[in-house]
């Protein structure tokens, strides 16, 4: 799967993912989106394993990684749940309650809307309902894990419930297109991804995944927030 997300009009991504599907886990390689993304190394590389139930995320060019069991990111959906039902912020109370439902429409994209946000769907190829399930899991895991690693963001749950509705008739994502109100002092910001799926996996992406496992290998394994640190510290500025 390739992933490329837009800001507004722009025609550049601001960034990328490649996520290659092997051995029932998931590769998820995360890059910036300018320049040439074939001549760098990626900003950052996400093992879904889910036969180990753990999610591995490394920092190739720092050399450290840190594990976070499947479990943990179950009880950080629940505590944001809870929190979020109790919220004063009309988004963020909406997003865990039963009107947070997606809707299909006569074109049959898929609309969510609520306080000042709506999501629009294009719904892509029908692989039937094993693959989307599939790619369903790895998403839910993935919007998880983003509310996990950078907290304060929009609550994961209108995505999820998207997600669901999607694994649950056989389709996938092509384009998902995201409007934020910014209300009478900000304007509306729209946020989009646009996705392409491949069927199956060449030599070009094994080239990818050995370089990734062998970063792993010799990655110093650090716990979260010690791997977020350090990650912060190299990235500001000197």
């Amino acid at each position: 799967v390739e992933t490329e997300g837009f800001d507004g009009d722009d025609t550049d991504p601001g960034a990328r993912s490649l996520t290659r599907f092997q051995d029932g886990g998931a590769w998820d390689f995360l890059e910036p989106g300018a320049g040439d993304a074939a001549r760098r190394p990626p900003a950052e590389i996400v093992l879904h394993d889910p036969s180990r139930g753990r999610i591995v995320v490394i920092d190739p060019e720092r050399r450290v990684a840190t594990e976070i069991a499947a479990g943990r990111l179950e009880r950080v959906e629940s505590s944001l749940r809870a929190w979020a039902k109790g919220s004063d912020d009309a988004l963020v109370r909406w997003s865990a309650s039963e009107d947070c439902q997606p809707r299909v429409e006569a074109d049959a994209t898929v609309r969510l809307d609520g306080p000042g946000v709506g999501y629009r769907v294009v719904r892509g190829a029908a692989p039937g309902v094993e693959a989307a399930s599939r790619y369903g899991r790895f998403a839910d895991t993935a919007v998880v894990l983003r509310a996990l690693l950078h907290p304060g963001g929009l609550p994961p749950f209108p995505r999820l419930a998207i997600n669901r509705h999607l694994a649950d008739t056989g389709r996938l994502p092509e384009t998902v297109t995201l409007e934020l109100s910014g209300g009478a002092l900000r304007p509306t910001r729209v946020l989009r991804s646009e996705h392409r799926f491949a069927p199956r996996i060449g030599p070009e992406d094994l080239d990818r995944i050995e370089p990734a496992s062998a970063a792993l290998a010799v990655a110093e394994q650090v716990d979260l927030d010690s791997y977020a640190k350090r990650v912060a510290l190299a990235a500001a500025p000197r």
